[in-house]
């Protein structure tokens, strides 16, 4: 410890916490060398118990708002929730595999996982559904299946965090199912009945994910935000895959924020392909004419680039001679269509079009100002069901945005009122920059 490269056990779990050390070591591989240090720590609480701690909070919020409890079940459950209960059946079954094995690696690694989609995917495409005032079954199925998950976990984590899990359960399960053991270290571990899951839902939303994480990345690679409106995605799949992926296009739509989703097979609407001389070859091949050679081969042409990909031979002129290119001499590269921001994804091409009209960027504005709403909402502590006025001024572009997109910052942002002008005293009064314009906001409470 004198030489600073120790840490002691007591300073350690006074520090970081008994459960984030346990998880820790259990999560790293045992034949390697252990990562561990105040920020490996910090790490692994913001990553995962974080995450799963707003999971909970935000189940916690809305369910204590609308005093739901267990024993309100649907009638039915939205693909939705089948598909991330699927998912969790296969967490089930795979942590259980690895715990009977003593294998806590894998287990940590699957529940990691599961957290991930359940925060990323379904909590954040459910939100709405949760934030309905109306208490109908569509809300009953979101509130039962996200409880499900939330229970479920905790008694997974249970044998390698057990005071964490044990205080979530204390918190979340026991209150509103008061007929259950007093400990989670007494429940009956979770069983799967795999008969019941839809693999057809389950590989069309498992592509839905791919897909859009691809398109996302495109949007990334063209530099463009993903609350900007956008024309157009193109997907390119085997022909396999496109009666499904025609299934989750509305999934699509509103993942990738885009107006259409146009699905095909044929690569070559948005990838070319460019032909470039393989210089050791050729050069041996011609000598001195291969300068020559090399360009007119940089020359052609999207027919004979296809011909070469097909292990055809193609003629350049040189010199006003035909000379035969074979396509071992050549490199065949794909380049995007112009105005397409591609992605490769396994087996499939996703492409959005990057090209932004008037109109849209309009619509990307309107979801910039609702942001910058709801973070002074937060920032004023106003409650999640708090009805507001909104007053506004700012640059002409902005201004212009609350008369054009109205219902829509209203509706996203609980505004019974947008109001041109400066706010009255005791508005939550802030200002912002949205892409080099100015907006001044004033939030009163009704």
């Amino acid at each position: 410890k004198s030489w600073g490269n120790a840490i002691w056990f007591d300073d350690a779990a006074e520090e970081m916490g008994a459960d984030v050390i346990r998880w820790i070591a259990c999560a790293a591989k045992p034949e390697t060398n252990l990562l561990f240090g105040y920020n490996k720590s910090k790490e692994v609480r913001r990553l995962f118990f974080m995450k799963l701690l707003n999971i909970y909070n935000f189940f916690y919020q809305y369910a204590s708002l609308d005093g739901w409890t267990p024993d309100q079940q649907p009638e039915e459950l939205d693909a939705l929730d089948k598909w991330i209960l699927g998912k969790l059946d296969e967490t089930v079954e795979k942590v259980t595999i690895s715990l009977d094995s003593y294998l806590t690696m894998p287990a940590c690694n699957e529940i990691d996982r599961f957290v991930d989609i359940l925060s990323k995917w379904y909590v954040r495409r459910s939100r709405r559904r949760f934030w309905k005032t109306e208490g109908d079954d569509e809300k009953k199925a979101a509130y039962s299946t996200l409880y499900r998950c939330l229970k479920t976990i905790v008694y997974l984590m249970s044998p390698i965090t057990p005071h964490f899990s044990e205080a979530l359960y204390q918190r979340m399960v026991k209150p509103v199912e008061p007929g259950l053991p007093e400990s989670v270290h007494h429940c009956v571990w979770p069983t799967v009945d795999v008969s019941v899951r839809d693999m057809d839902l389950m590989e069309e939303m498992d592509l839905a994910l791919d897909l859009s994480s691809a398109g996302r990345s495109a949007r990334n690679q063209a530099v463009i935000k993903l609350r900007q409106p956008l024309a157009e995605v193109m997907v390119i799949v085997p022909e396999a895959k496109v009666a499904k992926i025609e299934r989750i296009v509305d999934i699509l739509r509103e993942e990738l924020n885009v107006k259409t989703v146009n699905v095909g097979t044929d690569r070559s609407a948005l990838q070319g392909l460019t032909v470039l001389p393989v210089a050791s070859v050729l050069g041996r091949k011609h000598g001195r004419e291969f300068t020559k050679i090399g360009a007119a081969i940089k020359e052609l042409g999207a027919v004979d680039a296809a011909k070469l990909a097909a292990d055809e031979s193609v003629n350049v002129m040189v010199d006003n001679k035909p000379v035969e290119v074979l396509p071992e001499e050549v490199e065949l590269k794909s380049v995007p269509r112009d105005d397409y921001s591609v992605i490769e994804e396994q087996d499939m091409l996703v492409g959005v079009y990057t090209v932004i009209s008037e109109e849209l960027r309009g619509e990307g504005l309107a979801r910039d100002v609702v942001r910058r709403i709801q973070s002074l909402r937060k920032d004023a502590d106003f409650d999640i069901d708090d009805q507001i006025t909104t007053y506004y001024t700012g640059s002409p572009e902005v201004e212009a945005v609350f008369g054009e997109e109205s219902e829509y910052i209203k509706v996203e942002t609980l505004s019974d009122e947008l109001v041109k002008g400066e706010a009255p005293d005791g508005a939550a009064v802030q200002e912002f920059e949205i892409d080099g314009l100015s907006l001044k906001l004033g939030l009163i409470k009704k």
